[in-house]
C-alpha cells in the first residue's frame, strides 16, 4: 500500500495546482491561545466530507490525506499525533512541512468503508508540537492545501496503479494565532534533548499528574470553624449560621481552619458587632483567587429587656378608689327618720279607719 502514498505525496509537492477542484464541507483548526515555552501544545485539525455512502462496494474511500502546515520551525517541533485511523508522518520538501496521513490497519472502525480497508467518515487528528525557547511573543500555525486520495472500495484487494486513484485538492487557509509565555523553567532547544528529556504525551497518568501539581487550587473552603461561648455545628457547605449573643457582648472570638492551608481568609465585624450590625462575614479566598464567604448573624438577647418591662409594669402604683365611711350622727339621724315616717304612717293609718267607720255608720242610719 506504500507504492501510492509516494504517488500521492509527489504529486502534492511537484503539481500543487493540476489537480481537480477538492469537494470539502468545512476545514476548521483549533487549539489554545496561549502557549508557554519548554512546555507541549496541541491544535486539532477537522475536514467534513460529504455524506460517504459506506454500504456501496464501488464507493470512492479515502486511503490518504495529506496538507501543507506552514509554522516557525525555528521555535516549534512537531512532536506527534493523536488518531485512531491514521499513520501520520511530519515531513518537508523544499523546506516546506507536510503532514501525510495513510488509513492505518484499524479495520474495526466504525468509519471504516464496507470491507474496513478504507476510510469513509469526515477526517480529524490531534497534532501535538514542543515550543522551544523564544523572545518572541506571538506565532502563527496555518494548514494551507489539502490532498485526499481515494480509490473505490472494490479495488483495495487488486494491484493499485496510479490511475486508480482520484486525487481532489482543497484549499483550507486555516490558521490560529497564538501568544506565547516565557517560562522560568529550563528551555531544552535541541530535538534530540527535546526527545530524550520530555514526557511521553501518551502516558496518560504522567501527564495528568502534572496538571494537578502545577494547577492552582479552586479550594475557598473552612473545614472548621467554632465561636468562643457559643455552640454551633459548622458544615464547610453551609455558608450562614445565627447565634445569639450577650446585650453587652460586642465582641466575637472566632477559631478557625482552611480547607487548603494555601488559602487565605479575612474576618470582617467580629471586634465590633454593633459597628457591623451585628453581621460577621468570613471571607475565604482559594489559589486562583475565587471567593467563598461564611456569614455569622449575632441576634442580641433581650430577655432581659422584656423583664424589665414586666417589673415597671408591675410596679406602676394602682389607683386606689375612695372608700365611703359612715358617720354614727347620720346614722342615728337616719333612725329617728325612719322612725318617724313610720309612727307617721301609723296614725294615718288609725285616723283613716276612724273616718271609715263613720262613714259606714251614717250611711246605715240613712
Amino acid at each position: 500500500m506504500k507504492k501510492y502514498v509516494l504517488i500521492i505525496l509527489l504529486i502534492f509537492v511537484l503539481f500543487p495546482l493540476g489537480v481537480s477542484a477538492f469537494s470539502i464541507n468545512n476545514t476548521k483548526l483549533t487549539g489554545p491561545s496561549d502557549i508557554t515555552t519548554g512546555k507541549y501544545f496541541s491544535l486539532t485539525f477537522d475536514i467534513d466530507f460529504p455524506e460517504f455512502d459506506k454500504s456501496n462496494k464501488d464507493t470512492l474511500g479515502i486511503i490518504e490525506i495529506d496538507y501543507e502546515i506552514e509554522f516557525d520551525d525555528s521555535i516549534i517541533y512537531v512532536k506527534n499525533f493523536n488518531s485512531d485511523d491514521w499513520d501520520s508522518l511530519d515531513t518537508t520538501y523544499d523546506g516546506k512541512h507536510y503532514i501525510t496521513n495513510t488509513v492505518n490497519d484499524n479495520y474495526g472502525s466504525a468509519n471504516r468503508c464496507i470491507g474496513g480497508l478504507l476510510y469513509c467518515s469526515n477526517y480529524k487528528t490531534t497534532i501535538n508540537f514542543y515550543l522551544l525557547d523564544t523572545d518572541k511573543t506571538t506565532t502563527e500555525i496555518k494548514i494551507k492545501s489539502v490532498l485526499v486520495g481515494l480509490i473505490k472500495t472494490s479495488d483495495i484487494n487488486t494491484d493499485i496503479s496510479e490511475d486508480d486513484i482520484v486525487i481532489y485538492e482543497g484549499v483550507s487557509n486555516k490558521s490560529i494565532t497564538l501568544n506565547i509565555n516565557k517560562s522560568d523553567e529550563k528551555v531544552f532547544n535541541e530535538k534530540e534533548e527535546v526527545e530524550q528529556k520530555k514526557p511521553s504525551l501518551t502516558d496518560k497518568s504522567s501527564i495528568t499528574q502534572e496538571i494537578i501539581n502545577k494547577e492552582k487550587s479552586s479550594d475557598n473552603y473552612l473545614s472548621s470553624l467554632t465561636i468562643e461561648n457559643h455552640n454551633i455545628t459548622f458544615l464547610r457547605n453551609q455558608n450562614e449560621y445565627n447565634i445569639t449573643v450577650l446585650e453587652d457582648e460586642n465582641e466575637l472570638k472566632l477559631d478557625l481552619k482552611l480547607s487548603n492551608p494555601n488559602a487565605t481568609y479575612k474576618i470582617i465585624g467580629a471586634d465590633d458587632l454593633k459597628a457591623n450590625n451585628y453581621k460577621v462575614q468570613i471571607i475565604v479566598t482559594a489559589e486562583n483567587g475565587s471567593t467563598n464567604t461564611y456569614e455569622i448573624n449575632a441576634i442580641k438577647d433581650i430577655s432581659k429587656e422584656i423583664e424589665a418591662i414586666k417589673d415597671k409594669v408591675n410596679n406602676v402604683p394602682k389607683e386606689e378608689k375612695p372608700k365611703f365611711k359612715l358617720n354614727k350622727n347620720v346614722i342615728i339621724v337616719g333612725i329617728v327618720v325612719f322612725s318617724l315616717i313610720i309612727v307617721s304612717c301609723i296614725i294615718i293609718g288609725i285616723i283613716c279607719h276612724k273616718n271609715n267607720k263613720k262613714i259606714d255608720k251614717e250611711l246605715s242610719d240613712l
